[in-house]
């Protein structure tokens, strides 16, 4: 559920954070790991935006023809 990237992202920060505090310092491969997983919720989020757009322009983009076919019937019922 894309509605829930934030709650996703805030939930991995707060665990590496936790784990900092056991722990101390992480090794590199664990920052590399929060570094990939950050990155592929940045992507996931750019993919959303981009379905997101693509959707509302084609909703618009049929609404516009609905309106314009109702147009051209309101059009040849005054001719009739």
């Amino acid at each position: 559920d894309p509605s829930k990237i934030e709650l996703l992202r805030n939930a991995v920060e707060r665990g590496f954070k936790e784990v900092e505090k056991i722990f101390g310092k992480l090794p590199e491969i664990s920052k590399k790991t929060y570094e990939l997983v950050m990155k592929g919720f940045d992507e996931w989020k750019g993919e959303t935006a981009e379905v997101t757009n693509y959707t509302n322009t084609a909703y618009f983009e049929s609404v516009q023809l609905v309106y314009e076919k109702l147009e051209i019937e309101a059009s040849l019922d005054e001719v009739a």
